[in-house]
């Protein structure tokens, strides 16, 4: 029997044993599929990893090579998400050629890119910096992006480089807004010639100042080697020199007698293959004569008159480009040439007329360009969109046969929003509403606020219009901030906005659920400032806070309360408001009424409130909430738990003097409950938005890390503020996370400058299907 007993024990441990490991092995897989599952099917349109994004910002100079790589220049900080400072080289078809490299860059805009012919690169500009070397406007780089040290400036140039210009004997002139190289002044100021390794060409001796130059805007070399320059208004417009740097007194129209020759900057020059010049700008006369930002001169200065531009363009011309057959192309801001429509980009002939063979569907701001030996063009743009079709700053006309068009170039061809998101909301039918910072979604305009399907396709059925802003390249000041899907899938929406599709409607205003203008919100002339916060009561009335100090007419001292029709709810009056031009960034409302605010003042109603306080529901300040020092910091995000109490969120370091950390926990009468426990809470970065997932909370921000454990701007905890450790977005977002949202499905959609999640590219928005244990994934 003892034996028996025995073999019983071991064969009861033995199972014991087989199911610990069947329980460890199912929970370690359940571990293992709740690590927070990235719903790829969500704008599966999205090319990932940022690819398309384009420029961000703007084009200013443009090269070709010998083999099609294209140099291009500007005043860029990355190109498809990748950081690229200032210069980057592509292949033709618009990749990344990453045989150049330029480390960290240019510290400063790029003015003007040439190409020697051993392939040695000259770039000049406003910069001081590059990759690390102090380098003064100009430098000179080898063919794979390196330093090339024999190129040898001393100090530079103390002011701005604006043009280059490579003589047959690799001799370089250059022209800006300088007044000296060097540390040598007098005979060095706005142009200059240097020698092939950097020195001063000694024999040029232009004497700037001292016969009238000033700032040099463009220039081009004559087959005689004569120098011919574009100036600033500040002097005529245009110059002619010698080939030694003297003023060329044959010229007639060079200035003289303090006379000007043009009334206003000469931005390009181009010469004809029979020496005449085609000068182009800012002017609208010379010499008295109308000339509409574009003229032709005889190879003696005096006016072409078989060029005949009739009033010519009606806005500044920038570049200029004379094909073989001496027809002209000609860039610029213009929209239209001799009282016609035009594109920013047209042909010429010779005579003047327009070439109708070159003629654009949509208009181009162009900042420069230049064609390839196989005829197309490269385009820097002051625009984002060619069309309906994004671009992003650079664009390729592609010469076929006799005919031109615009193809995509790899920019801004990429699914998913081009800037950020900061606010979300869904409609009863699982449409999802939009908002933020962004003009482009899935590479069509939207601007500030989109709808899409629930598989995050755009629904064309949201008549939208215009949007808010009609413009190709809106500022970023321009956001939609804050949004509300009302129960009967109207949208409430607050922003920095000022109209929208074309009609005054200034900081806030609601839609019918198909986008179109509801009109029986009456808001009248609306706020006078950015609203960045919007809650709406049971009742239906709606608080807003911002940096206003009106609303339609009448004193609105950063946060009101409205009815639900638009017009103002005078029983809600919170006194002369907080205490700085900035009004409260987040808001919430506890079960009695009682509204929380929090932001970045310190003062309401002329009493100290550090980044948070309470109002009843009538507007009268909590004289006992938060009535101490305070919260030191920013206060982003407001929740309020089912027991009453709050969870804080932001860039918080103390409160009432005691150091503490975001996210906190305060009791329902404003004390600080020392039962929430973070640890040492976050690092990287603030907490941006908050949300509810049951009774655990969802946090995003710009932080990195939550008690120690890496967490890429996501992360979930415990109503106790513990980390969930089987919610693990690990590496995570590689930008902040501003915007959180769950879905009726339950959901997380994911809203920020984001371009990418874990190793997947993500543009801005990413969704995922959240789960606990003991729970299947969604």
């Amino acid at each position: 029997m003892f034996r028996n007993e025995v073999v019983e024990v071991r064969v009861k441990r033995i199972l014991s044993l087989w199911l610990f490991i069947f329980l460890i092995a199912n929970f370690s897989g359940q571990l293992a599929y709740c690590q927070f599952p990235h719903d790829l099917s969500f704008n599966s349109i999205d090319m990932g990893l940022g690819l398309g994004d384009g420029f961000d910002p703007f084009v200013t100079a443009i090269s070709t090579q010998p083999d099609g790589k294209i140099i291009v220049g500007g005043n860029f900080q990355s190109y498809n998400s990748q950081s690229f400072k200032g210069l980057i080289r592509l292949n033709p078809d618009g990749s990344i050629d990453n045989t150049f490299s330029i480390g960290t860059g240019f510290n400063g805009a790029i003015n003007a890119i040439v190409v020697q012919d051993d392939g040695k690169i000259i770039v000049a500009g406003n910069f001081t910096n590059y990759n690390g070397n102090s380098r003064n406007r100009i430098v000179r780089l080898n063919t794979d992006g390196s330093l090339d040290l024999s190129f040898n400036i001393g100090t530079g140039f103390p002011n701005e480089v604006l043009a280059l210009k490579l003589r047959p004997d690799q001799k370089i002139l250059v022209g800006g807004a300088f007044v000296s190289y060097n540390g040598t002044f007098t005979s060095h100021s706005y142009l200059t010639r240097l020698n092939t390794n950097g020195s001063i060409d000694a024999s040029f001796t232009s004497t700037g100042n001292q016969y009238g130059l000033c700032t040099v805007r463009t220039i081009a070399i004559q087959s005689d080697s004569k120098v011919l320059v574009g100036l600033e208004a500040c002097n005529g417009g245009i110059m002619r020199l010698n080939e030694n740097g003297s003023i060329d007194n044959s010229f007639l129209a060079n200035p003289g007698n303090g006379v000007g020759s043009f009334n206003n900057t000469v931005r390009s020059l181009a010469l004809q293959s029979d020496g005449k010049i085609v000068v182009g700008g800012d002017f609208t006369t010379f010499k008295g004569i109308n000339a509409g930002r574009i003229i032709r001169l005889n190879v003696n200065g005096t006016v072409d008159n078989t060029f005949i531009t009739g009033n010519g363009f009606n806005s500044s011309v920038r570049a200029i480009f004379i094909q073989p057959d001496n027809n002209i192309v000609v860039g610029g801001n213009f929209i239209n040439y001799n009282a016609v429509s035009s594109t920013g980009f047209i042909r010429l002939q010779i005579s003047g007329a327009k070439d109708n063979s070159l003629v654009l569907s949509s208009s181009l701001g162009v900042s420069c360009f230049v064609q390839d030996s196989n005829g197309d063009f490269f385009i820097g743009t002051t625009s984002s969109f060619y069309g309906t079709t994004a671009v992003n700053f650079l664009v390729k006309i592609s010469n076929v046969g006799l005919l031109y068009d615009s193809f995509y170039f790899g920019t801004g061809a990429c699914g998913s929003f081009s800037t950020e998101i900061l606010t979300i909301g869904q409609q009863s039918d699982g449409k999802i509403i939009i908002g933020g910072r962004f003009y482009r979604y899935n590479n069509e305009k939207h601007f500030l606020l989109v709808r899409v399907n629930v598989d995050g396709s755009i629904d064309p059925t949201f008549n939208g219009g215009a949007g808010f802003v009609n413009s190709s390249n809106p500022s970023s000041a321009f956001s939609v901030s804050a949004l509300i899907v009302l129960p009967n899938d109207k949208i409430l929406v607050g922003g920095s906005f000022l109209s929208y599709n074309g009609i005054t409607k200034n900081y806030i205003l609601r839609l019918n659920s198909d986008g179109s203008l509801d009109n029986s919100f009456n808001q009248g002339t609306g706020f006078n400032n950015i609203v960045s916060c919007l809650t709406i009561q049971s009742d239906g009335k709606i608080l807003v806070s911002g940096n206003f100090s009106t609303y339609n007419g009448g004193a609105a001292n950063q946060l009101i309360r409205l009815n639900a029709d638009g017009t103002r709810d005078n029983t809600f009056n919170i006194g002369t408001g907080f205490g700085s031009a900035i009004g409260p960034i987040c808001l919430n409302l506890q079960s009695n009424g009682d509204v929380l605010a929090g932001g970045n003042f310190s003062t309401v109603n002329g009493v100290t409130r550090n980044r948070l306080c309470r109002f009843s529901s009538t507007g009268v300040l909590d004289a006992n909430f938060n009535n101490s020092t305070g919260i030191s910091g920013s206060v982003n995000s407001i929740l309020i738990q089912s027991d009453g109490k709050i969870i804080i969120g932001g860039s918080i370091s103390t409160f009432n003097g005691v150091a503490t950390v975001a996210p906190m926990r305060l009791n329902t009468n404003g004390t600080f409950d020392a039962s929430f426990n973070t640890g040492v809470g976050l690092s990287g970065g603030s907490i941006n938005t908050m949300v509810f997932d049951s009774t655990d909370i969802i946090i995003g921000g710009a932080f990195t890390s939550y008690n120690g454990t890496p967490r890429g701007r996501l992360a979930r905890i415990s109503k106790d503020g513990v980390l969930d450790l089987t919610f693990n977005s690990g590496v995570g977002f590689n930008k902040k996370v501003s915007s959180l949202y769950f879905q009726a499905d339950g959901k997380l959609l994911v809203g920020g400058t984001f371009t990418q999640y874990e190793t997947t590219g993500r543009n801005r928005i990413a969704r995922f299907g959240v789960c606990n244990l003991g729970m299947s994934c969604n």
